[in-house]
């Protein structure tokens, strides 16, 4: 432990496992491990041991299922797959899938014991946590954003159905809660696109946006095979959260009059607050190594640069709407 103030070491304790990980609750620490298996709580004035318990008999699992689908999963009767949502001071948000329905809830981790639950069908999928709130899809029409500490839903929305949805991204930008969900179609046997060769994921079905002051729909926009660069589950923040622009990027195989094909990369910019599409260009040229995003406030002004071209976003203060 340092000082804030001065970085000087406070305490120390040695021999904690390489695999840690730490929460805090109040002027406690928890250390949890799940290679020895236990949870540690120390105080947080001196590092003094006040508690060992026992790692819940879950939490492997549900580790071990963060980041996949539960399109993936094939539910059997009698059967359950789980997976950790959140992190948070002592407790975890579970999900749980089961034949005929599903279950988000979290459980105190030192207690092992339920603190909310809430029951879904189970063709539902769940997103990252962000900022507290975590979104909820259900049957691929009913969207709903819940906060994890309390198990309050804050909103609860008919929206734009989508087919065989696999999960979602959720993120908190200028003003909106941006809901990306992946989905499967029937045209995409090969699923080349679950599989992009850049930082990437898949974007399809439609994207949804809650205004964060009033949590009523703001726009929701059909989307048909996209990716979003630098959007990853793993990421704490997978969008910029200062950007008022959504870059949706696609790969479209373009024959040659001399033979064979071409795949240029495609794109897509959406205005985050109202969902407009202001700029749209099917060939940017064919590598993303050149992508890249860099705001001008003073200016009022983004610069999105493309592999062929650079494109200047000028915003019109009064009535704040971009243009290139």
């Amino acid at each position: 432990m340092l000082d804030l103030q001065t970085g000087q070491q406070i305490w120390a304790n040695d021999g904690i496992p390489a695999d840690a990980r730490l929460l805090t609750i109040g002027s406690r620490l928890l250390i949890l491990s799940e290679s020895a298996r236990r949870i540690e709580t120390r105080s947080e004035v001196d590092g003094e041991l006040l508690e060992t318990c026992r790692l819940p008999d879950w939490w492997a699992e549900a580790n071990a299922n963060v980041g996949s689908s539960v399109e993936d999963i094939e539910v059997e009767p009698g059967s359950e797959t789980i997976w950790r949502v959140d992190l948070q001071d002592h407790c975890c948000v579970l999900f749980r899938l089961t034949a005929g329905k599903a279950i988000l809830e979290s459980r105190n981790l030192l207690l092992d014991e339920v603190v909310w639950t809430m029951t879904f069908p189970q063709r539902t999928v769940f997103s990252n946590s962000q900022d507290g709130v975590v979104a909820v899809l259900s049957e691929g029409q009913r969207l709903l954003l819940i906060r994890t500490d309390t198990g309050r839903i804050l909103t609860d929305l008919q929206v734009q159905p989508i087919p065989r949805p696999r999960q979602l991204y959720l993120q908190q930008t200028r003003g909106r809660w941006l809901v990306l969900p992946e989905a499967r179609s029937e045209e995409d046997p090969a699923m080349d696109f679950f599989n992009p060769l850049i930082d990437a994921v898949h974007v399809h079905g439609a994207i949804y946006a809650i205004d964060d002051q009033t949590l009523q729909l703001a726009w929701q926009q059909p989307v048909n095979h996209r990716q979003v660069r630098g959007l990853t589950s793993t990421q704490t923040r997978p969008l910029m959260s200062t950007s008022p622009l959504l870059v949706l990027l696609s790969r479209n195989r373009v024959p040659k009059e001399t033979g064979g094909f071409t795949v240029p990369v495609g794109a897509q910019v959406l205005d985050v607050a109202t969902g407009r599409l202001v700029y749209d260009d099917p060939n940017t040229g064919l590598t993303q190594n050149e992508l890249w995003l860099s705001p001008s406030p003073d200016k009022a002004q983004i610069c999105l640069s493309f592999d062929r071209r650079i494109v200047i976003f000028q915003w019109d203060k009064q009535a704040t709407q971009p243009a290139p």
